[in-house]
């Protein structure tokens, strides 16, 4: 290289260098002014289109990001980070195929990252490809174990495939190496909690309050833990100790919710009901606590207060896109109008039916509205189709005991009692603590 080229190269990297530095300040039209003076005195400099591709992304302008990633790589074609780049933006563009094709071009140049496996795994995780996801947040977390994110990533799948004891190695790992970060404690809590493993379950919430003694999602996990083993008197400590340090209205109804069902819990109906109605206080015309009236539709089942029940599921099936509170409202409605033997009842099953079958069209995955279409079919006695559903939707949700109480209700109203027992004993053996209603509940 002669002299001249020589010292066109030093000066170009100079502005590179000056550009750099005022990306870093988040100057990015600057940046940009400086890089172009770059391009005019030596043009065939790689960092200079890398730069200004970050610098246009950071202005959210990607097509002209993508270009100059595009004029990096034709300079250096074995540098990874254009790649890296070019796949961020293919991501944000929701061009997910050509996303993963450019980081693995990255990583197959040597760029070692922890946030391209991170990203990849958000990927596959997005997809449903857990094992992918999985692979991926491992190697992100070998190369930066410090990172309290991306373990927390990966037992939350863990805790989505219901593997609690492959979560609870994650976060363990995640309390000692980051004992300052909540969620270890949290979803630790919760994993142990559905093992039934109550005694570890309390003894990390105890670890959490010596480090967060002012966080109230602790004392909530608390009470939850204590109500599930049956301590209702030390739950109801907790919650006295909590009514003192919450001021907020998400904490105060929540915390509402938390002794309406504790209230249920000892069978105190009307508490629990006069609870529940006190959360509509935080209602208004943009927010409406449809957990709260699902829990409360059904106390007034209990209770045989017909009109009450109708007027909260009736509020629940306007829920528009629908879940699972407005696919419950349909059902409630009917049964509701059933009970208090409206001739509209039967109208209102079948309306139900077509609703939850339209819904199952779009969706074929949405198994509760199958579950809520064998509801309406077994209280509207047609209960060889109800069974032929509940079947299909058993062949979905293989091994799920709830399924096996839903067919075994179908078949005692259809009067076969031992075949209903039998269904009662296998949901017994897949899971022996799981509350099992009695005829007519």
């Amino acid at each position: 290289m002669s002299v001249e080229l020589a010292e066109d190269r030093n000066l170009s990297m100079e502005y590179v260098q000056q550009a750099e530095t005022l990306i870093g300040q988040a100057m990015y039209e600057e940046a940009l002014t400086y890089l172009k003076k770059a391009q005019d005195v030596d043009p065939y400099v790689m960092d200079i289109y890398l730069n200004e591709g970050i610098a246009y992304s950071n202005l959210e302008k990607y097509e002209a990001a993508k270009k100059s990633f595009e004029k990096a790589k034709m300079i250096d074609k074995g540098n990874p980070l254009p790649y890296f780049h070019l796949g961020n933006i293919a991501f944000i563009d929701g061009e997910h195929v050509t996303g993963v094709e450019c980081y693995n071009k990255a990583i197959a140049l040597g760029y070692s990252d922890a946030g391209i496996f991170y990203n990849l795994g958000l990927v596959y995780e997005e997809r449903g490809d857990y094992e992918m996801a999985i692979r991926n947040y491992t190697k992100a977390i070998h190369i930066d174990p410090l990172q309290a994110g991306f373990r927390i990533r990966k037992a939350n799948i863990y805790m989505e495939l219901s593997q609690y004891h492959e979560a609870i190695q994650v976060l363990v790992e995640l309390m000692q190496i980051c004992p300052d970060v909540f969620e270890g404690y949290h979803m630790a809590a919760g994993a142990y909690t559905m093992l039934n493993e109550y005694d570890q379950a309390e003894a990390v919430l105890s670890k959490a309050e010596i480090l967060f003694p002012e966080d109230t999602d602790i004392m909530f996990d608390r009470i939850r833990i204590l109500m599930v083993r049956g301590k209702l008197d030390e739950a109801i400590v907790y919650i006295e100790k909590l009514e003192a340090k919450i001021d907020g209205d998400v904490d105060k109804r929540n915390l509402i919710f938390e002794k309406a069902k504790l209230y249920a819990q000892k069978e105190d109906i009307d508490t629990a009901i006069q609870l529940l109605e006190s959360t509509k206080q935080f209602e208004n015309e943009e927010y409406t606590d449809y957990e709260s009236r699902y829990f409360l539709l059904n106390l007034y089942l209990i209770k045989s207060q017909y009109e009450e029940m109708l007027n909260n599921s009736k509020v629940l099936e306007q829920l528009d896109p629908p879940n699972t509170f407005s696919l419950a409202g349909k059902y409630y409605t009917a049964l509701a109008l059933a009970k208090l033997e409206d001739a509209s009842a039967t109208d209102k099953y079948k309306e139900a039916i077509t609703y939850y079958r339209k819904l199952t069209f779009q969706d074929a995955g949405l198994i509760d509205a199958y579950l809520f279409r064998c509801m309406c079919l077994k209280d509207i006695m047609e209960y060889d189709k109800a069974l032929e559903l509940i079947d299909y939707v058993m062949l979905l949700k293989k091994d799920n005991p709830d399924m096996h109480v839903i067919k075994s209700g179908i078949l005692r109203e259809k009067g076969n009692s031992k075949e209903a027992d039998q269904e009662i004993a296998i949901a017994k053996t897949l899971n022996p603590n799981l509350y099992i209603p009695t005829q007519g509940e």
